[in-house]
């Protein structure tokens, strides 16, 4: 498991202050150290110079003692207590030539040759100082020879002498640490003392304003408005305000039309599906008669020209039915209000049922149709039969439609839950151009043919509410390839099946007619529709089985008659004059007659929103119109078997 690591984000507030303190804190002791430095190496100076000067008063003052040393040894033993009575000064020697020791403030060393080597040097070599600094310890040694500093007429050769000092800066070395601690502590208070002032500073000018600006985003965030945030006096951090407060009160104004435009955009959205709802009821109401008539004459039509001329009337009439489907599809899918009936099914069932629809075509055309699918292919997949099929309708109507010679292969294979389909023909192909916009929605490919653009921009949304991609391959002049893969898991059948009565349900195979005689008596039907061709229509429909049927022209008729005799089937329009089919079925419900009567629902509404109010309110099934009489019988003949058995 992948597990994604976020710092943890801290306030401003609270770094800014600790880094200032930090960072005031290291140059504070960059800066104090190199001071300290400093202060050292000129410390270490004057006790340089402090112990050469001694040394220098001392020579001077011995000197005119040592040329007469017997007559003055009173006199030198004063000086050399004298200078010692410096607290830094802890010996003061005085040697000959002999290395011997003439003088000493301490008498038990004269006459000695004690610390003789440190002078060595200075006699074997003829060296003008010998010096030793310890500054670790706080000790000093210095050594200087005293030769031919005064001239005395009486003198008969020059004679040498070596003064020796010893120094001891221990006290000053502490003086000068103490000096440098408190220096140290007052610097350190002063730069705290600083670093709190400049932080109250920067909290008051800059990071006051930003946590009141944070606060006002927040309302903003929140729908909250009605505020504004105090200016400050700092040109900055005021334009930043002042630039913040026109943005609030430019949203405040503008807040009144965002909510009046959403609800107007609603109330247009509303009323938009209301229209669609009501073209497609007023469009769906004739092409029930203008199709249902011409497919019953058809059945009993022998005469060639007739069945042309009635055959040029359906056709067009499904398709104009199809574009119908697609403007609504299309709809749906831009308003996000598609939604997927999900039901196991049998695909290798879906895939005979599109290779029969497209047969007779491709025959007309002389196009080789062929499906190709795959043996490991479950028979059961879960998914939406219905809108797996509009896919498949869609892209392989298009490739007939635009290959007049050579063939349409539909290639079936299935891994991992997905289904995965090509469709290849050998038609007029399509402009590298226009590949980017194959599937952009009302783009047409070619012109002088039929259709609405809309077929493949439904494919496509349809391919992806389904989990899956869809890609097209062509070249101009030699055909199309179009690839798609939905994802659709292996179904499982449960052990007893309820067939739902609806327009996708399942067709059931029965005889072409079952008389009364039969069942003992005549199949009751009341069918409730306010239109006379409806009602023509469909009675023409189920003429062949040879059932009784009452027609009502609005709901209310309905009613009246179900309370006066029995019926086996109710076909129940929903939009009708005085009572319609909604109220029917609340009455229905309200008395409990709803469960002794089996209501099936005639509508010309599509929409999926209109049918579950319509099953919630009662009905066993839904039947869009235009109605298949093929479907019309074989629920009939399905309810007539039902009531024999």
């Amino acid at each position: 498991m992948n597990i994604n690591l976020r710092k943890k984000k801290s306030s401003i507030l609270f770094i800014l202050p600790i880094k200032m303190f930090f960072y005031t804190i290291i140059i504070g002791i960059f800066v104090y150290v190199s001071l300290y430095k400093f202060l050292e190496r000129n410390y270490e100076k004057k006790m340089r110079d402090t112990a050469l000067t001694l040394s220098n008063l001392a020579e001077w003052a011995v000197i005119p003692l040592l040329e007469d040393s017997h007559n003055h040894d009173i006199f030198i033993e004063r000086l050399l207590k004298k200078i010692t009575t410096d607290n830094k000064v802890k010996s003061i020697k005085i040697y000959n030539e002999a290395m011997e020791i003439l003088y000493s403030n301490d008498k038990k060393e004269e006459k000695t040759h004690k610390n003789s080597e440190f002078i060595v040097p200075i006699i074997k070599n003829e060296k003008m100082i010998i010096k030793n600094e310890d500054f670790k310890r706080y000790i000093y040694e210095i050594a200087i020879p005293i030769k031919d500093k005064v001239t005395f007429e009486n003198s008969s050769k020059d004679k040498k002498y070596i003064l020796y000092l010893k120094l001891d800066f221990a006290k000053e070395h502490i003086n000068f640490y103490r000096i440098q601690i408190l220096g140290f502590a007052i610097v350190g208070f002063f730069l705290i003392f600083l670093l709190i002032i400049n932080n109250s500073l920067i909290k008051y000018y800059i990071l006051n304003p930003i946590l009141q600006i944070k606060k006002g985003f927040y309302k903003v965030t929140n729908g909250k408005y009605d505020f504004t945030i105090e200016e400050k006096k700092e040109k900055e951090v005021n334009d930043l305000i002042k630039m913040f407060n026109k943005m609030v009160d430019y949203i405040r104004e503008n807040s009144e039309t965002l909510k009046k435009n959403k609800l107007q955009a609603e109330k247009l959205n509303k009323a938009k599906g209301v229209f669609l709802a009501n073209m497609t009821h007023e469009l769906r109401t004739p092409l029930n008669s203008i199709i249902g008539y011409s497919e019953l004459l058809l059945e009993d039509e022998t005469d060639e020209n007739k069945i042309k001329q009635l055959k040029g009337i359906v056709k067009p009439g499904k398709h104009l039915l199809t574009i119908i489907n697609n403007i609504l599809d299309f709809s749906k899918l831009e308003a996000h209000k598609l939604t997927l009936s999900i039901k196991v099914f049998n695909i290798r069932d879906t895939f005979k049922d599109i290779e029969e629809l497209f047969k007779i075509t491709a025959l007309q055309k002389k196009i080789i149709l062929k499906f190709r699918m795959q043996e490991s292919i479950p028979n059961h997949l879960l998914g939406d039969e219905g809108r797996i099929k509009q896919i498949l309708i869609n892209l392989i109507s298009n490739s007939l439609k635009f290959t007049d010679k050579g063939h349409v292969y539909i290639i079936v294979s299935y891994k991992n839950n997905r289904l995965f389909v090509v469709v290849s023909d050998t038609g007029i192909g399509i402009k590298e151009e226009a590949l980017l916009n194959v599937f952009d929605s009302f783009e047409q490919l070619d012109m002088n043919r039929q259709g609405t653009g809309l077929g493949l921009s439904i494919t496509k949304t349809l391919c992806e509410l389904m989990d899956g991609t869809i890609t097209v391959k062509s070249v101009l002049g030699k055909g199309s390839r179009f690839v798609f893969n939905i994802k659709v898991p292996i179904g499982h059948l449960p052990n007893k099946t309820k067939k739902n009565i609806s327009r996708s349900s399942q067709k059931i195979n029965t005889p072409k007619t079952l008389d009364s005689k039969r069942i003992g008596k005549k199949f009751k039907i009341l069918v409730a529709d306010d239109i006379k061709d409806n009602q023509l229509v469909l009675g023409m429909m189920l003429k062949k089985l040879d059932v009784d049927i009452v027609f009502a022209d609005n709901g209310k008729i309905a009613l009246d008659l179900l309370e006066k005799e029995k019926f086996d089937l109710f076909f129940l329009d929903i939009q009708m004059p005085v009572m319609n089919g909604l109220e029917v079925l609340d009455k229905l419900r309200a008395t409990g007659e709803i469960n002794n009567n089996y209501v099936i629902a005639l509508t010309a509404y599509s929409l999926n929103t209109e049918q579950s109010k319509i099953l919630k309110a009662g009905a066993k099934g839904v039947i869009t119109k235009p109605i298949n009489k093929d479907e019309i019988r074989a629920l009939v003949s399905h309810r007539i078997k039902r009531r024999m058995s």
